[in-house]
């Protein structure tokens, strides 16, 4: 009698078990059943570009941060088209609208654009931003910037003008010239209550103008730009800015640019690289200097801190994909800064290491939540796409 008890009591909790985890496998599907048809609603499900439908749009909304910004709402258009509806054997171009407002009086509105055309011989790039946000100058250099909790705020109101045409030498390998426009207004600034700096040393007018013409050598293989997984991109961009120009300030600037993506034996796996190097010589206003850190470049340190003539950076970065739409990665960085008057000191480097999540809301478009750890100090970051 007591073994059959046993037997029944056995039986009961395992079917009880069974009907929790099916239960619960149930909440689950039905959870992401509603996810899904909300992101279908928004035109973030589609799993194949149409290119009937002309401009091919998706909208999504949602919150950000970034310790630049702080906490605000935003919302980006992605719409992807063909210049040739005959010819799909090329990436579709993309059009990216994204505007934001945050909680600590940030405002702006960004265009970035990437036409290909005719077998991909063509391309051209364009990007525009207008933006207004609270801002702080730390100096520039590795012994000024380094120092913590002196600087000074200010409000800067910006608005960059970028095109470039790009033509195909060969496969893969790309030339052509472009222009950049760019004019700061940085008012009057405030100096904070430890700080050192005053308008005579920082010696910056309220407001300059920057016009330039650049030349762009590119090498892409990259099998999808918005988010590669295997491929490289190498590029060397030089811009001059002159006073026939229309520029304010003469002085050019340098990039090199090397990002190299891989496919690990399992298809969910991929390793990304960066290296980055930017280099500006003249009359370079401190608003136009090469930085170090934000949403991309070094995440974690706070990218109005960091500013020179010469910085450079790289990274590692492991990703997977997992179960249904999630994703996480991992990364390892190392980053230099330096003015022209001081030397190279290699002992002198920012790490950089640091984890995320990531959530796809369209084929191979995620949002990420990136936890960047830096040299005392660290931030949070919620955007769209990768951050290479």
């Amino acid at each position: 009698m007591i073994i059959r008890l046993l037997s029944i009591t056995v039986v009961f909790l395992c079917l009880s078990t069974t009907a929790q985890e099916n239960a619960q496998a149930s909440k689950q599907a039905t959870t992401q059943g509603l996810i899904d048809s909300l992101l279908n609603e928004l035109g973030l499900d589609d799993p194949q570009f149409d290119p009937n439908k002309g401009l091919d749009f998706s909208i999504l909304p949602g919150p950000f941060y970034t310790p630049e910004t702080s906490l605000g709402v935003g919302i980006s258009a992605v719409g992807m088209y063909a210049v040739d509806k005959q010819d799909l054997t090329i990436q579709p171009s993309s059009l990216v609208i994204t505007g934001l407002a945050s909680v600590n009086g940030a405002f702006g509105l960004y265009l970035n654009n990437s036409t290909y055309f005719r077998q991909d011989k063509h391309r051209i790039y364009a990007y525009l931003a207008l933006s207004a946000r609270n801002e702080t100058y730390y100096g520039t250099g590795y012994a000024e910037t380094v120092k913590q909790g002196i600087g000074i705020d200010y409000h800067h109101n910006k608005v960059h003008f970028s095109p470039s045409y790009l033509y195909s030498i060969f496969d893969n390998f790309y030339i052509g010239p472009g222009y950049h426009f760019s004019y700061s207004d940085v008012g009057k600034p405030q100096i904070l209550p430890n700080g050192i700096y005053n308008d005579e040393v920082l010696n910056y007018p309220d407001s300059g103008r920057s016009s330039g013409f650049k030349i762009r050598v590119l090498y892409d293989s990259r099998d999808l730009e918005i988010n590669a997984s295997k491929g490289a991109l190498v590029e060397l961009q030089t811009v001059v800015f002159n006073k026939n120009f229309g520029s304010e300030f003469q002085y050019s600037k340098t990039t090199f640019k090397y990002n190299g993506y891989l496919q690990l034996t399992h298809p969910n796996q991929h390793l990304a690289w960066q290296f980055v190097y930017n280099k500006a010589t003249g009359d370079v206003p401190w608003t136009e200097l090469p930085m170090l850190g934000g949403n991309s470049g070094l995440r974690g340190y706070y990218q109005q801190r960091y500013r020179g003539d010469e910085v450079a950076l790289s990274q590692l970065e492991y990703r997977r994909k997992l179960s249904w739409r999630h994703g996480l990665v991992a990364w390892v960085g190392l980053g230099m800064i330096r003015n022209r008057n001081e030397s190279y000191d290699f002992s002198k480097t920012l790490p950089n290491i640091g984890v995320g999540y990531r959530f796809e809301v369209k084929p191979r478009v995620n949002v990420r939540f990136d936890l960047g750890i830096g040299q005392n100090e660290m931030g949070f970051y919620m955007d769209m796409g990768e951050a290479f």
